[in-house]
Formats: C-alpha cells, structure tokens, sequence
C-alpha cells in the first residue's frame, strides 16, 4: 500500500505540473492538429476525426505495420523514426493524428508531444543557431 500511495502522490505531481505547465501549449497544438485542409477543402478547415484513415507503414526493410503500432511505440519511448513520402502521401496527416491521440492519452503514458511543421519556422540567417532557439 505504501508504494501504491507513492506512486499515486507522483501520477498526482505529474497531473498537476503539467497542467499548469503546459495547458496553453496542449490547447494550441489540440486546436492545429485537429483542423486540416485537404485537396478537397482547400478553403476551409475539416476535423482529422472525421477524415482520417489509418495507414499502413513500412520500415526500410519493407517489414509493414498499422499506425496504431507506431503510435504505441511512441507512448513507451521505444520509438525513433523519420517519416517520409512523396508530397501529398499523408505524412502531415499521420503527424497530426499521433499528435492528438498522444495529447488526448497523456496521463496514461506522461510524455508531451511537440508537434513543429518545418514550413512554420522562420530560419535565421545564422547557420549556427539551434534548432531550439529557432522553435522558442
């Protein structure tokens, strides 16, 4: 039991932290990744809900596997992957439907997805600043 307690008084701190800490954060990043525009809807924004289609992947060995897999290994941190595709092929989709589902499952497995759209970032003339200082 006491080790129970401990460990709730620790999820607790977690909650509690990272809510204050990153509740703005997480609403933004909520309210970006659940509206897209498509082909389709070019003028105005669809719900990723209700348009997504899951996918299958494959790693460079050609082994396939369902997004769900890929998303659960992110939860658990055994995960480090690059995505890529031709344009229009659903990178940016799949991105933004990891992030919400991480977002919307964050007690159960307390990691804070940084979802950053390379085409948002304004580059420096700099060539030794951070990708760190060009995010912040």
């Amino acid at each position: 039991n006491l080790a129970r307690a401990a460990g709730k008084r620790k999820y607790d701190e977690f909650v509690a932290t990272y809510t204050n800490a990153f509740s703005s954060f997480l609403q933004l990043s909520l309210h970006k990744c659940s509206q897209v525009k498509t082909l389709l809807n070019q003028e105005a924004s669809v719900d990723l809900d209700s348009i997504y289609v899951s996918s299958h992947l494959s790693y460079l060995e050609g082994e396939q596997f369902a997004d769900s897999v890929l998303l659960d290994n992110l939860k658990t941190g055994s995960a480090n992957v690059a995505i890529t595709g031709l344009a229009g092929c659903g990178k940016s989709m799949l991105m933004k439907w990891m992030a919400l589902s991480l977002i919307r499952t964050i007690p159960n497995h307390q990691r804070i997805p940084l979802f950053i759209e390379i085409r948002d970032l304004v580059w420096s003339s700099d060539e030794n600043e951070s990708l760190e200082n060009i995010i912040f």
